[in-house]
């Protein structure tokens, strides 16, 4: 279940838009402890990676499930990629994964940072 929540919050980073309204906005299930929305728009494209540092088995085996549900919905290819920190760093138009460091976060928080070239879950 754990996985399918994230999946859920990630797809809608995937497809926000923001200009500044309220939170209600967003159809988020479960609400967010904090959104701080943004002007701009990602869109994902057939140039569009998703990219997991590299020894993050369990990262991937989420990336590769979330690529999934893109490529059946939009057959579009979006490919995962194994990374090194300087193209994780670097890329635009990507989704990166990486490792929580936060242990504020507890066993099921995650962030989610997202720009019009850049998500970072």
């Amino acid at each position: 279940m754990r996985t399918f929540s994230f999946l859920s919050i990630l797809i809608w980073a995937v497809s926000f838009t923001s200009s500044g309204q309220s939170l209600n906005r967003y159809a988020i299930i479960p609400r967010p402890a904090q959104l701080d929305a943004r002007p701009g728009e990602f869109i994902v494209s057939r140039a569009t990676t998703l990219t997991v540092p590299a020894g993050q088995p369990a990262l991937k085996a989420v990336a590769d499930s979330f690529a999934n549900q893109i490529n059946r919905s939009t057959k579009l290819g979006v490919a995962v990629q194994i990374a090194n920190a300087a193209a994780i760093n670097s890329a635009a138009n990507t989704i990166r994964f990486l490792p929580a460091r936060d242990t504020t976060l507890g066993n099921e928080g995650y962030r989610i940072d997202a720009t019009d070239s850049l998500i970072t879950v």
